[in-house]
């Protein structure tokens, strides 16, 4: 079978594991098409460790030996959710996949793209795509996404299209909600366990300052992921001997408004901002923590997805304590705990119930890389779609 993925998040390192197994199945002949370079905030959200937002350059992640072709092209509005191949329509007649998986959301344009040239040129063609989202929303008070995104383009994708990945059972929920009512399976997100494991960082640890029970965050310090409410948590055990690292950093200033709260309750000595970590380094901050925290917020228009972090952290063995916010109680899958979201008190007992338990939080530690590998690897990954691409192809529209 000829496979042609359309992709926007093909540089992280996870995603090149996961096509290098894809290939190993010998039916399957693998072409990836991608952007020159993309946006670093559009394409996962491990990126921000590493580029700061910055362009991310495609051909610097790819392995020649990968058994996979990279075809880089230049799409009109490059990083932006509308943007579009000009010289698709010719380049699909050139190879004539079997499949075409968009990695995109049902509502981006690239996906009717693929739809519309299958439609006039090859109708025996699968088309098929990705999607996280885990609210179902119609956004009448944003005009472009509400009439051009969501009553037009999302509408022809969700008709036409035959197969889906979803991250969560919640997107699963979402897309039937809409009307897709196609082949649709949870896929998760893939890591490495040869990336995400247990190493030594006594030196990491020395360098950092920190103590004997260390509390960590890893991601945007934005409000919607909850910083305030795990603050307020730690307030209230402050008789208690712990340091939280706060691993990341705002792009909207709210940095301000989590330091003055951290002030406000005396834990200045308690709390290191670690900054921006290069992502080859992020796999030390992971174990330097006793227990990675989750306290992820819905809001209006936003909830927890699948939360690349979780599984990274679990990976390496590190307990987990998350808020039950969208999708992030089906990624840690019994593995770690759950508390409210926005429920102070909820939170501080679940942090309480690991420190004075030692060896329940050992317990959770083993749990976490556990549930990885039974779920969320590579090769998992790859089966999956493999057996979902056979299906898919045997399935008549």
């Amino acid at each position: 079978m000829k496979v042609l993925r359309i992709n926007s998040s093909g540089p992280i390192s996870d995603r090149q594991d996961y096509y290098k197994e894809l290939v190993k199945y010998k039916d399957l002949d693998l072409t990836i098409l991608m952007a020159p370079y993309w946006a670093a905030a559009a394409s996962g959200s491990s990126n921000i460790f590493f580029h700061n937002w910055k362009k991310v350059y495609v051909k610097r992640y790819y392995d020649h030996n990968s058994g996979y072709k990279l075809i880089v092209k230049r799409p009109f509005f490059i990083g932006k959710s509308f943007h579009f191949y000009p010289t698709l329509f010719p380049f699909l007649s050139k190879i004539k996949p079997d499949i075409i998986h968009v990695e995109c959301e049902p509502w981006q344009l690239v996906l009717l793209q693929a739809i519309i040239w299958r439609n006039l040129f090859s109708p025996k063609t699968k088309i098929m795509f990705d999607s996280f989202e885990n609210m179902y929303q119609t956004y009448h008070d944003r005009f472009f996404y509400n009439l051009i995104q969501y009553k037009i383009i999302e509408k022809l994708n969700v008709k036409y299209s035959d197969g889906a990945f979803g991250g969560t059972s919640l997107t699963i929920d979402v897309l039937r909600k809409k009307g897709f009512n196609k082949l649709a399976i949870i896929t998760g997100d893939e890591f490495n366990p040869e990336v995400y494991k247990k190493i030594d960082v006594s030196e990491l640890k020395k360098k950092l300052g920190l103590g004997n029970f260390i509390l960590g965050y890893v991601g945007r310090l934005e409000e919607a992921k909850g910083i305030l409410t795990l603050l307020r948590a730690l307030g209230k055990i402050k008789d208690k001997d712990f340091t939280l690292l706060l691993v990341g950093q705002s792009e909207t200033g709210f940095e301000t408004k989590i330091k003055d709260l951290i002030k406000e309750l005396s834990l200045t000595s308690r709390v290191v901002f670690a900054g921006l970590v290069p992502h080859q380094d992020i796999v030390k901050y992971y174990n330097v923590m006793d227990v990675l925290i989750i306290p992820s917020e819905t809001t209006k228009y936003w909830r927890e997805q699948t939360g690349r972090t979780i599984s990274e952290g679990m990976c390496c063995e590190t307990a987990v304590i998350g808020s039950d916010s969208g999708g992030i109680p089906e990624i840690i899958g019994g593995a770690g705990l759950i508390f409210k979201e926005k429920d102070v008190n909820d939170l501080k007992d679940k942090i309480l119930e690991l420190y004075n338990n030692p060896k329940k939080l050992q317990e959770l530690s083993k749990a976490a890389r556990e549930r990885v590998l039974r779920d969320f690897t590579p090769q998992i990954k790859a089966e999956k779609t493999h057996n979902f691409y056979k299906h898919l192809l045997n399935n008549s529209r």
